[in-house]
């Protein structure tokens, strides 16, 4: 068999001529973005010009494939590229003369965090790339100097995407003014008006400063919906629509797509930054747009000029599964990243079957290409790695039993999918809905409350917080550090007090926690999804002060994220874990030294024997070592390989 491959530079396309065997057209489309040219001499199959292209070539014809001299060139320059950038950021540190000349104040507090400097040239080099160090590094301080150094900064229009309304103004607003004085923000308050105003401010800008629009993801939603022609009006149900015109001659258009913001859509951005952007972008895909939100098909919309800056930004780019990192890569670079399919099967083992195709695990023999890829597009920094002067971060674990009215209630639903309760019976409705009343009754004890409406009835579980015994077991330790009792009345206005973080991923355990301390005279702190705008950024401020409630509740997806909550609180209490490990992380990072004072932080850890919480801490544990394998320790770094200790 002889196979022979070249570049053709104008049509960005591998060409593959092989001569004829038994099977030669099964191999040919094993290859992913294939397409056969009968009519061109030879018969050459091609496929699209991607490094991931020529690692299936290779895997598939072996040594016996033949390379021609545009591919062997276009070849080696990725190559050299992909050295260039993984030597960037292994760079201890950068001059990054462009921000000294602009910001020597902020050039002088980077000099502290040299890998703030190098992070930044790797960034600015590139243009489209991610940083995906950890929580706690100060990517935001990063990317601005990234902007600088990449001459897009000055007189640039520049859209930050953020994931949550405190990181807004508590974090984006505050970074930008701070380090980059003059530079002109216009955060996106919440009501249509008041961002119409705010818009309309930045569009009449024309001064020669940095302007920056900070928004939310759901402003940049691209909603398909149905349009009548007839009424002007957007309606997913012609019923909705003017009466007058419902009937045969109503002109109603599916598909169609309804864009709120349009004019985000109609400039081309100097820089446009992502900030966690595990939160919209793990399920990006090109042409998919019906199966995907409707922010995502925006995202895909954005347009950035020629030489300006892409910069996705999150910690935790994964999510439990390798191949979430495509959908970053994707938005990153379209065109180099245009099939996900042809993507995962130059990497992974990719499962067909009757109905759909699955993605497997990373395969071995391309573990080295696919590293390749990640590091030139990709900056990674862990805590340990660049930060040698902070103290560990100590996660415990504290394993309570199960007893009594507890067991009874947590082994009769686990076998039955039903359990009898003081005022009623609970059960669970299909496979999911009996994970969350397991993962709920681990936590502790539970009653119903049963709300009878006519013929309606609504049975809606009642948390009884005191009695879980995690609370009570947190609760020993919180009197232990003086709350409540004498030592928290006479501490609680003073400067040196510290402060205390209590989380869970149900909003319900966190209105229980706050009803019981509440009865117990003890002030505290609320963050759930449901403190918004002011209020949010109120608690995060109050708890940032010295003095006042010394106690804060968060939801750990609703708080875990753009946050810096460690002024005055070394230690946090988490009551139980979501199945992502990314979601613990990012929880963890709102403490873990962001800020000005450096300490040890403490992660108490709550699980209850003989239940889910078990096999949750362990699928963590084995999302976390997936995670530090690819990111970090085949770097040579091996750090916090365990953060949750396996549990014999």
């Amino acid at each position: 068999m002889d196979a022979h491959v070249e570049l053709d530079p104008e049509l960005n396309r591998i060409f593959l001529r092989v001569e004829y065997y038994v099977g030669v057209s099964q191999d040919c489309k094993a290859i992913p973005g294939y397409k056969w040219h009968p009519d061109i001499e030879g018969k050459p199959w091609s496929y699209p010009a991607r490094m991931q292209t020529c690692h299936a070539l290779r895997k598939v014809f072996g040594k016996k494939m033949t390379i021609g001299p545009f591919l062997t060139e276009w070849a080696r320059k990725n190559a050299r590229a992909y050295a260039r950038q993984r030597s960037l950021a292994s760079k201890p540190d950068s001059d990054l003369a462009k921000v000294k000349a602009m910001f020597p104040a902020f050039w002088d507090a980077m000099s502290s965090r040299p890998y703030q400097r190098s992070g930044a040239e790797f960034l600015a080099t590139t243009g489209h790339t991610a940083d995906f160090s950890e929580p706690g590094l100060g990517k935001t301080a990063t990317s601005l100097a990234a902007l600088i150094q990449a001459g897009v900064f000055a007189g640039g229009r520049h859209l930050v995407i953020v994931s949550n309304k405190t990181a807004i103004r508590s974090t984006w607003r505050h970074e930008i003014e701070k380090w980059t004085p003059g530079a002109h923000v216009y955060p996106m308050p919440d009501g249509w008006q008041k961002r119409e105003q705010e818009l309309d401010k930045f569009w009449a800008d024309n001064s020669s400063a940095a302007k920056f629009v900070v928004c939310l993801p759901h402003m940049l939603q691209i909603k398909q919906e149905r349009w009548c022609k007839k009424c002007k009006q957007w309606a997913n149900d012609p019923k909705q629509l003017s009466a007058e015109h419902y009937g045969e001659s109503h002109k109603v258009t599916t598909e169609d797509y309804r864009i709120d913001w349009q004019e985000l859509f109609s400039i081309e951005w100097d820089s446009i930054i992502a900030d966690e952007a595990h939160d919209y972008l793990l399920k990006l895909r090109p042409g998919q747009s019906k199966n995907q939100p409707q922010w995502a098909i925006g995202m895909r919309r954005l347009q950035v000029k020629q030489g300006g800056v892409k910069l996705p930004m999150t910690g935790t780019p994964m999510r439990g599964k390798e191949q979430n990192l495509f959908g970053i890569l994707y938005w990153i670079d379209p065109i180099r990243f245009s099939s996900f399919w042809a993507w995962a099967g130059a990497y992974f083992d990719v499962v067909n079957n009757e109905y759909n195709q699955t993605v497997g695990k990373l395969r071995p023999e391309m573990e080295e290409a696919f590293y390749d890829v990640i590091d030139s597009l990709c900056l990674r920094r862990t805590l340990r790695e660049v930060r040698k002067d902070l103290p560990p971060q100590l996660p415990q674990e504290h394993w309570v039993p199960l007893d009594g009215e507890h067991r009874r209630q947590y082994e009769e639903f686990e076998a039955e999918g039903v359990v009898a309760l003081e005022s009623g019976v609970l059960e669970g409705l299909g496979t999911l809905s009996e994970l969350t009343r397991l993962r709920q009754l681990a936590f502790g004890p539970w009653d119903v409350e049963i709300d009878q409406d006519d013929d309606k009835q609504t049975i809606k579980m009642v948390e009884q917080v005191e009695k879980s015994p995690k609370v009570q077991l947190m609760m020993d330790m919180l009197r232990e550090r003086g709350i409540p009792g004498d030592v928290f009345t006479q501490q609680r206005d003073a400067k040196d007090a510290r402060k205390f973080i209590i989380a869970s991923q149900y909003t319900q355990i966190i209105g229980g926690l706050e009803r019981m301390f509440s009865n117990m005279g003890i002030a505290t702190l609320s963050i759930t999804g449901k403190v918004t705008g002011s209020k949010r950024s109120a608690a995060v401020t109050s708890f940032q002060k010295p003095g006042g409630p010394r106690i804060l509740l968060i939801n750990t997806k609703a708080g875990g994220a753009s946050l810096t909550l460690d002024a005055y609180c070394d230690e946090m209490f988490i009551l139980d874990e979501t199945w992502i490990h990314d979601d613990q992380v990012q929880l963890m990072g709102r403490i873990n030294n962001r800020g000005q004072r450096i300490a040890t932080r403490i992660y108490h850890f709550f699980r209850t024997e003989e239940t889910i919480d078990e096999g949750i801490a362990m699928g963590n544990d084995d999302q976390n070592q997936m995670q530090s394998m690819i990111l970090d320790s085949r770097r040579g770094n091996q750090v916090a390989l365990r953060l949750l200790k396996r549990r014999e």
